[in-house]
């Protein structure tokens, strides 16, 4: 959840301070600076995307472009009227973003490396399955389960795979469009939540993985939070699902969005 962005990108009210980031100096699309290889945008105000590392450091924004949603994995997707483009860091540009080839399908390919598939199926999406070597098997359904006669509300948005291979961070939504990021064992199918407050999964938005194999999830302020003090940002996870901080998020209402790892 492509290269490793998952770039999947999460729009959620942030408490806190209402100074904005510092957005640094504006950027031309077609002559870029050098990046590095991975990094986080952050949408601000409705047209501008502040490209940080994965630190939190400001290397400038792009006017008029929003972020993408749903992302696709590993890489940037920013859109302008119509036409989305896809962030470069190799060539320094933005290039116009290649179209998605599961249209007519019951099937949405979300990431994919070398012989192994990973996609979201169903009628409703409720199911993440892997093929590798031709092989499909489910890898898991729905990660919440609701009493016994009630149906499953929600789908999976996208997932990605670990660099290993043998984990996947997945972004599943729930009822009233609740953003919730599991950590998905690839041999059990087992999902854990990246956070939990007292009533379960809380609400966190799966970005990527790092090339040394930690995920990264955005993690909304406040009591459901579940996160570390409460304190909104961008935090790296183990395989156990412990939490570090990459860097404090600010008070407005925010998208986030990550290319590389």
């Amino acid at each position: 959840m492509v290269t490793s962005t998952f770039a999947l990108l999460a729009t959620v009210l942030m408490l806190g301070s209402s100074a904005g980031p510092d957005i640094g100096p504006r950027l031309d699309p077609q002559h870029l600076p050098t990046l590095p290889r991975a990094g986080v945008a952050e949408q601000v105000g409705e047209r501008t995307v502040l490209l940080r590392t994965l630190g939190g450091r400001s290397l400038g924004h792009l006017d008029g472009y929003a972020v993408s949603f749903p992302q696709p994995a590993h890489r940037l997707e920013v859109e302008h009227g119509p036409t989305h483009w896809t962030l470069d860091t190799i060539a320094r540009r933005l290039r116009p973003a290649p179209r998605a080839r599961d249209r007519g399908s019951l099937c949405r390919t979300v990431d994919t490396r070398a012989v192994v598939h990973l996609r979201v199926c169903g009628a409703s999406e409720h199911l993440l399955v892997l093929e590798d070597k031709g092989r499909r098997k489910t890898l898991v359904a729905a990660p919440v389960h609701p009493p016994r006669g009630t149906p499953v509300v929600g789908h999976w948005v996208t997932a990605e795979l670990s660099p290993d291979g043998r984990t996947v961070l997945g972004l599943w939504t729930a009822e009233c469009e609740t953003p919730l990021t599991f950590l998905i064992s690839r041999p059990s199918g087992h999902a854990r939540p990246v956070s939990r407050d007292r009533y379960g999964p809380a609400v966190s938005i799966a970005l990527g993985w790092t090339r040394s194999g930690e995920a990264v999830v955005y993690l909304p302020a406040g009591g459901c939070s579940g996160n570390s003090g409460g304190t909104a940002g961008v935090y790296y996870v183990n395989p156990v699902a412990r939490l570090r901080r990459a860097f404090p998020t600010g008070g407005q209402m925010g998208t986030f969005a990550m290319w590389g790892g």
